[in-house]
Formats: C-alpha cells, sequence, structure tokens
C-alpha cells in the first residue's frame, strides 16, 4: 500500500481540510509513531536524542533557514 491510495479532501478555495487513508496504511504509521514516541519516564533531553537523525535537511540549513523556508536568495558566506 503506498502513499497514492491517500485520499484528499479540500474546500472551495482549494485548501486540504481532511484526508482518508486505508486501514493498512494507518495502521504502518501507527506500528511507526508507537515506536518512535518516547516512554512518559522520558524527560526532553532523551526526547530530543532520540529526534536526532530522523530529519534529512541540507548542510547549510542553520545558515539559510530563510531560502528553505520562504524562497528568499540565499545570503552570501563570509570569508575569514
Amino acid at each position: 500500500m503506498e502513499l497514492s491510495a491517500v485520499q484528499y479532501i479540500s474546500d472551495k478555495q482549494g485548501h486540504t481540510t481532511g484526508v482518508v487513508v486505508p486501514i493498512e496504511l494507518w495502521q504502518r504509521i501507527q506500528k511507526m509513531m508507537e515506536e518512535k514516541i518516547p516512554t512518559q519516564e522520558a524527560n526532553a533531553w532523551d526526547t530530543l536524542q532520540n529526534l536526532t537523525g530522523s530529519l534529512s535537511a541540507p548542510s547549510d540549513w542553520a545558515e539559510e533557514h530563510d531560502h528553505y523556508l520562504y524562497g528568499t536568495n540565499k545570503q552570501k558566506t563570509k570569508q575569514s
């Protein structure tokens, strides 16, 4: 079952307002989330540690976040 099986529901302006997900896909998503969600005993540091490496981003993400989020021009790298 692929993501193409997901059906999107939109309002009159074309904004997505909901989704219809096949039960098999929903069960897989739930299982993945259960494996990723830390237990109640975990503190904030444990939660951050568990999330480390779970997001792929360009190497210049921190410096160029406005470019990636809003499409602004990249800032010139300062030469030392």
